[in-house]
């Protein structure tokens, strides 16, 4: 391990990860959607992104 190297709190990451989805779901609740189609939002949303980055992959 690298001098002064300190693994990240996975609680801490949790809890930064949690928030910044409930800031997303409040943002779509409050363009007119429901809770629930906004959790389906950020569902697409993360598969897009997982699709993008796989994209950039060369096997």
């Amino acid at each position: 391990m690298a001098y002064g190297y300190m693994r990240p709190d996975p609680v801490e990451q949790f809890r930064g990860a949690v928030g910044h989805y409930g800031d997303l779901i409040l943002a779509a609740v409050q363009m007119g959607y429901t809770e629930s189609e906004a959790i389906e939002l950020i569902k697409v949303y993360a598969l897009f992104d997982i699709a993008n980055k796989l994209d950039g992959i060369s096997f």
